[in-house]
């Protein structure tokens, strides 16, 4: 069975190469899942020339990579491969399973198959040729029980890159959601759209009800989930740059679902414990950069005749300070500090029940 975690950047780790100072910082929860590739058996995948996919194709007025039957309480995980030679694309389908869910489910899986008819999605990606040739389309139809099909929605991802979708249930309520990890391509733009399937077929969004109100910006579209406080219900974790997308230092968040707005919600005031290494960690840094701003010289890392090295140690561990270093001014790079002085006073608000 495979052990299968796409996209995500989770573990918390300084990295250092050949006796270096780490350079980066990450933070993040170990996944909450794991994915089991899916048998031809067990498949809930439909791709031409299956008949309801054609039909699906002749109502959408588009070609679909492929459709998908929704079973209730279903777990998925499809995954888009691409041939860059110009072959069509594909989906892997995999089982979703919680490696940390201890608590129970809080509402029976709806059903999406009636005397009156059934629920199908569809997906489809952007006209080979084109720039945005991996952009990801969902699709939803209404299918009659004499088969012929009702497209009723699409919804397309944000980003010109989508590695695939998540099919299940989030929040716990017995109905399916899907979760749209996309990236722009561009630094660190991305997000997760969230939809929830309602059982006559449409896509409903979360928040204010438009579809900007159920999309939720991670760095380069990357998502966790998991069951963080073991209630049955899934968490989503998302990840954002601290500095410029490249310089390796991120953060973390976590968000609950909140009933009362409707919506995806930072979950800080809950667990403050989950805050509180990311808060110590900055604000660690941001002392030993006021630090290095008054005598740069107790900082420096190299021996004379080698490049100029600033470092620090930070929770047992060297960290590198020579990219906040401006050789200019001789002095610590005011706009990283002031980014960093930001950092720590959101994170201090999230972390305050365990530091005051």
């Amino acid at each position: 069975m495979a052990d299968y975690r796409p996209w995500l950047l989770v573990f918390c780790v300084m990295a250092a190469l050949s006796g270096q100072p780490a350079a980066e910082m990450t933070f993040g929860e170990e996944p909450g899942f794991e994915l089991l590739e899916v048998g031809p058996a067990d498949s809930c995948m439909l791709i031409s020339p299956d008949s309801l996919v054609e039909a699906a194709e002749a109502a959408a007025g588009r070609e679909l990579v492929c459709a998908i039957r929704l079973e209730p309480g279903m777990q998925r995980y499809l995954e888009m491969s691409l041939d860059y030679q110009g072959a069509r694309p594909a989906f892997r389908e995999f089982e979703v399973v919680s490696t940390r869910r201890t608590g129970p489910r809080n509402a029976d899986p709806v059903s999406y198959d009636f005397e009156q008819g059934s629920v199908l999605l569809g997906l489809s990606v952007s006209d080979a040729g084109t720039e945005s040739w991996e952009a990801l389309a969902l699709h939803s139809f209404w299918v009659d029980p004499d088969g012929s099909l009702q497209y009723l929605q699409e919804h397309r991802a944000g980003g010109a890159y989508s590695p695939g979708v998540y099919i299940l249930d989030l929040t716990g309520d017995g109905v399916l959601e899907v979760a749209m990890p996309w990236a722009t391509g561009v630094a660190a733009g991305g997000a997760v759209d969230v939809l929830a399937i309602v059982p006559t077929g449409g896509l409903a969004y979360f928040g204010s009800g438009e579809d900007y109100s159920s999309s939720y910006y991670s760095q380069w579209g990357e998502l966790n989930l998991l069951d963080y406080d073991s209630d049955g219900d899934w968490e989503l974790e998302l990840f954002y740059p601290v500095f410029h997308p490249n310089t390796g230092f991120s953060g973390a968040n976590l968000l609950q679902f909140s009933w009362d707005d409707w919506e995806w919600l930072l979950a800080g005031s809950e667990w403050p414990e989950y805050y509180a290494p990311q808060y110590e960690f900055y604000a660690s840094l941001l002392d030993h950069l006021h630090r290095m701003e008054q005598d740069p010289g107790s900082y420096l890392a190299s021996a004379p005749g080698e490049p100029v090295e600033y470092a620090c140690e930070i929770g047992g561990g060297q960290v590198s300070l020579t990219m906040f270093f401006d050789p200019v001014r001789g002095g610590v790079d005011q706009l990283f500090l002031e980014q960093l002085e930001r950092q720590t006073e959101y994170l201090a608000e999230l972390a305050v029940a365990t530091n005051p």
